[in-house]
């Protein structure tokens, strides 16, 4: 049935007129790609309609447009599964999303039509495995984006799209690395008792999209922190005695994205995607007031280095990460911006180092920042609407 309607609408919006019109779809809703490009449309007053298209309708969009300017735009929210947002889909010029937005990628010859222009954000640069290597073909897009020719010529083969469609511009949600705003910083200094917090984001090992039968990366050691109750209270009671925290955010595909960590803990603090909504504060505004990042591939390895703040690599289940997964490069760790600890005695001993002063990492980091990064200036979604010629 799904094939059959993404069929019926692929039919149509190759027959249908467009007019200058842009859909953004991003996830989950309140995604840093779309909120960015949203503010880069507003800055050079773009005339057409816009339409965010959303899962659900909990974002309070006054509060999105008083936040981020966006007074200007044309802007509408709709729910994803609602017959106007499929008709705005349909009848729009432009169409940006980060996952797919009502087409089927298994069908090889559902290419987007020529009378718009579809670009598909993706979420990051990818240490891991992802597309064709693994049978999963990426959304059907006129144009893939990346930060630099290294993973321009990644991306091109993952997706099987040509080097020439894959656009060194950067990333859009780059830019929000840098976004400030005073509400914001009050409700995060709330969150972490006026103290200064590292972040730590950790790619999944199961998908709570279907984690029945699905694939298993790595070793699900069933945390969100990926690590036993006794090591995260080892990590805690070092944080406690050097009087810092770690925010703790769940990939939105984990299965531990919506549940609590049941460890008791005073200096870890885990949030779930509720909280960024409530608070109308997107993962790269907040990353961008950390101190610091822990983390194994997550993609936010290469955009954190437009911070030149520590990266900690914490990664326990590597070789059967590598065997279940795999990686992109040939060499992981020279291409690694961090210390790399395979338990949490090492990243302890990284990151206490760091605390007393010692910077071990940043000569790694300015290097790899070089080769993953085209251009450091956060101006990604404005170059991106410039070769689009909006």
């Amino acid at each position: 049935m799904i094939k059959l309607v993404a069929w019926v609408i692929h039919i149509l919006d190759v027959i249908l007129p467009k007019r200058n019109a842009v859909v953004l779809r991003g996830y989950p809703d309140l995604e840093d790609q779309c909120i960015s490009l949203l503010i880069a449309l507003s800055r050079i007053q773009y005339q057409g309609k816009v339409t965010w298209i959303l899962t659900g309708l909990d974002i309070d969009l006054s509060r999105v447009i008083e936040k981020y300017g966006l007074e200007n735009l044309k802007l509408e929210t709709l729910k994803h599964s609602g017959l106007r947002a499929i008709l705005e889909y349909l009848f729009s010029r432009y169409v940006f999303f980060t996952h797919g937005l009502y087409t089927h990628p298994f069908w090889k010859n559902q290419k987007p039509p020529r009378s718009k222009m579809v670009v598909n954000l993706w979420h990051g640069m990818p240490f891991k495995q992802l597309w064709k290597p693994l049978g999963d073909p990426a959304a059907p897009a006129h144009v893939l984006l990346a930060t630099s020719e290294v993973f321009q010529k990644i991306l091109s083969t993952l997706s099987g799209m040509p080097e020439e469609t894959v656009w060194v511009t950067g990333l859009p949600r780059n830019d929000m690395l840098f976004y400030k705003d005073a509400v914001a910083k009050t409700a995060i200094s709330d969150l972490v008792d006026g103290l200064e917090w590292f972040l730590y984001l950790p790619t999944y090992r199961q998908s709570r999209e279907n984690p029945v039968g699905r694939r298993l990366d790595g070793v699900e050691l069933n945390s969100v922190l990926n690590m036993s109750k006794e090591d995260a209270l080892e990590l805690d009671a070092w944080l406690s005695s050097v009087g810092k925290k770690i925010v703790v955010k769940a990939h939105p595909s984990s299965i531990h994205s919506r549940v609590n960590n049941s460890f008791e803990l005073k200096n870890i603090v885990i949030i779930p995607e509720a909280w960024l909504c409530e608070n109308l504060i997107t993962l790269y505004e907040l990353a961008g007031y950390s101190q610091g990042l822990i983390t194994d591939v997550s993609s936010i390895l290469v955009d954190y280095l437009l911070l030149d703040r520590p990266i900690f690599i914490y990664f326990p289940d590597r070789d059967v990460y590598e065997r279940s997964r795999g990686f992109v490069f040939e060499s992981l760790d020279e291409n690694l911006p961090g210390m790399s600890s395979a338990n949490i005695h090492g990243l302890i001993s990284h990151m206490d180092r760091f605390v007393k002063g010692d910077d071990t990492g940043k000569e790694c980091r300015q290097r790899l920042r070089g080769k993953f990064h085209a251009d450091l200036t956060p101006t990604s979604a404005s170059r991106l609407l410039e070769r689009l010629g909006i």
